[in-house]
């Protein structure tokens, strides 16, 4: 398994076939900036107690 993804990682995005993967057109409830912290948002680190978050005012 790794050979292989030693191959695919050597490979050019050309050389690559995806035509067999359906395109995905219609997404249901999405939500931005879900994986990522925003650049206004600062977390507290974590004391133990609960996770707070605190909001920025511009």
């Amino acid at each position: 398994m790794l050979g292989e993804l030693d191959a695919l990682a050597a490979m050019s995005d050309a050389d690559i076939d995806t035509s067999d993967i359906p395109e995905t057109t219609e997404f249901s409830n999405p939500r931005r900036g879900v994986f990522s912290a925003s650049p206004n948002r600062k977390v507290c680190p974590d004391n133990g107690s609960s996770d707070i978050t605190l909001e920025r005012k511009s």
